[in-house]
């Protein structure tokens, strides 16, 4: 383990200055390991003062394809998102790597290119609730963290507004770069400047993230570089995320022909009921009345990017309710032909083609409500009848 000329000095109580030096970290393990651990060494009030960024770690390695059907071809060191749901990519490598100069650029470049294209924001969705151990945790979480979506009293709709933020920026580039070293070099440097400054959409920035140890001590200093004041100034707008909740007409009016009808029909339907409701946030959700809890359920969603329209439907809600019966409800709509975004989440693509698969998901998903109220009912009954 090497040490450098840098150097901190620490007080004790007595009175007396200790000195703390610089030391390189013996791995680059050591380092993305303790990004991994701490996110919040990547320091939000350094990055925006007004709106610092706070941290959920959604996965370290995570692998990115090159292609709609591809595998993995590489894996960004870290995925973090950002309260506005703004994804985060983080390349973390020692000073000592010559990679660090320019390869290190090319790399994440690669990433964030091709994520942008074809990574599915349930991907990421998959990859948090991994890293948290499951949806309870995650939600939770993002019921408390997220900013996204305005005044939302519905804790589920709130976490369905979050994930579609987190798509939308996806889609339209809205990320963040970064680059995370003991000390970051000068090429490297001005190469983030630049980036920052020239590109609108995409915030490029480097963390030094320096370790200092003595007896006894260990600290670490982080330091944002890249900030320009020219880059501050051209993305000094609002955080991403923080628009305006849907309202009725315009989602409607943000469909075309019988994806419109199709919308329309199925709002309506939601509207007449009295056991499914109608929740607009970024997004459109109907909720359904569960027999075993008597709790509304967030079961289906639209999504409010009119080029691409799709509906998924969601059994994470449900799970609490029938951990058995679902494993069958989520097989039986995977067999009509809807495509998995998370291990409780189906969707499709909606167009004149697969409106149909769309129509029968639905009416699947009514019939296990349909045969779930009959059991509670059979269930209740033969309560009575035993008193």
């Amino acid at each position: 383990m090497s040490t450098t000329n840098d150097t901190i000095f620490l007080l004790t109580d007595d009175k007396k200055l200790q000195k703390v030096p610089n030391v390189e970290y013996e791995t680059e393990d050591l380092l993305q390991a303790l990004i991994a651990e701490y996110p919040e060494l990547i320091v939000g009030e350094q990055i925006n003062a007004e709106a610092p960024p706070k941290w959920l770690m959604v996965a370290r390695e995570a692998g990115i394809p090159d292609s709609a059907d591809g595998g993995s071809r590489w894996s960004v060191d870290h995925l973090l998102l950002d309260q506005y749901g703004r994804p985060t990519f983080i390349e973390a490598k020692r000073s000592s790597n010559n990679q660090i100069r320019r390869e290190v650029v090319g790399q994440i470049l690669d990433y964030a290119a091709n994520a942008i294209v074809y990574w599915p924001g349930d991907r990421i969705r998959a990859l948090a609730t991994d890293q948290f151990g499951g949806t309870e945790a995650l939600d939770a979480h993002i019921a408390s963290f997220s900013e996204v979506g305005g005044d939302v009293d519905d804790p589920e709709v709130m976490v369905e507004n979050y994930w579609d933020t987190v798509e939308t920026n996806l889609r339209q580039g809205n990320v963040r770069l970064l680059f995370a070293a003991d000390s970051i070099p000068r090429e490297l440097r001005r190469i983030i400047e630049f980036l920052n400054e020239k590109m609108s959409t995409v915030e490029v920035l480097g963390v030094e993230i320096r370790q200092y140890q003595g007896r006894g001590i260990s600290a670490l200093v982080p330091r944002i570089v890249g900030q320009t004041e020219t880059a501050r100034d051209s993305k000094s707008r609002s955080p991403a995320g923080t628009t305006e909740l849907l309202t009725k007409d315009e989602f409607l009016d943000s469909q075309n022909g019988n994806v419109r009808a199709f919308w329309s029909r199925l709002v309506e339907q939601a509207e007449q009921s009295t056991e499914w409701s109608t929740s607009w946030g970024k997004a459109l959700a109907i909720r359904m009345l569960s027999p075993a809890s008597d709790k509304s359920r967030s079961v289906i969603f639209s999504n409010t990017r009119r080029e691409d329209p799709c509906i998924s439907i969601s059994l994470e809600y449900l799970r609490a309710d029938y951990p058995d019966e679902i494993e069958t409800l989520r097989d039986e709509l995977m067999a009509l032909g809807l495509d998995l975004g998370g291990k409780y989440r189906l969707w499709t693509w909606l167009n004149d083609e697969t409106l149909s698969l769309a129509e029968k998901a639905i009416e699947k998903t009514q019939l296990f409500f349909e045969q779930m109220k009959r059991v509670d009912q059979d269930d209740s009954h033969a309560k009575v009848a035993q008193v």
